[in-house]
């Protein structure tokens, strides 16, 4: 843990961060069951992965499979993770550490978004939102890597919920593995990748 928090701090300087979140739609066809709950605010059928990850792009906590229309502060609500640490703060957050979240989600003891611009934010105020902007786009990123790797999260052609879950959770796994292999990707997926962190309806 220390290790991370000094790296997430070498990024932008902000102390104390081990981890990123974010929510990413993955495409799916529509379901049989209830196919208007996983219509998203992009207007195509998808389910959310959250990830939570760490200053080398690994996935350090998962979740797949929260229809496409729920809000990213309330896919958190729902993963086991927000259970299990509030439940057993200091093995998830030991001495007070935090993730960074965007404006999508709400300040918690262990979930630290920016501040919110109603247009009066003070100086000091807006360069913290900078500096946490420089270090949680590192869960964009990540995101980013992973459908650069698995061409098929770009849409799943599964009506089953559960088995497409599956897949996404098996594939960052595998992006886990990737990277603990030191597998670097060619030239073609270099340049996916940076297309693909262009992209606002998945990544975001």
């Amino acid at each position: 843990m220390i290790n991370i928090s000094r790296e997430f701090e070498n990024m932008a300087g902000i102390p104390d961060v081990i981890g990123a979140v974010d929510g990413c739609h993955i495409p799916i066809s529509a379901p049989t069951d209830h196919p208007e709950s996983y219509i998203n605010r992009h207007d195509y059928h998808s389910i959310l992965l959250q990830g939570i990850c760490d200053h080398e792009r690994r996935f350090t906590d998962v979740f797949a499979g929260c229809c496409g229309s729920l809000h990213d502060a309330r896919v958190l609500q729902r993963s086991p993770i927000n259970q299990e640490s509030t439940d057993h703060y200091n093995d998830y957050f030991p001495n007070q550490t935090h993730i960074l979240g965007d404006k999508a989600y709400t300040p918690q003891f262990n979930v630290l978004p920016p501040y919110k611009d109603y247009g009066n934010l003070t100086p000091v105020q807006r360069n913290f939102n900078f500096l946490h902007s420089q270090t949680r786009q590192i869960i964009e990123r990540t995101f980013a890597l992973l459908l650069s790797r698995f061409r098929r999260l770009k849409y799943l052609y599964l009506q089953n919920i559960e088995y497409a879950a599956l897949n996404v959770l098996a594939c960052c796994c595998l992006h886990n593995l990737c990277l603990n292999l030191n597998d670097e990707l060619d030239d073609d997926d270099k340049m996916n990748f940076e297309s693909i962190r262009g992209m606002k309806g998945n990544v975001n």
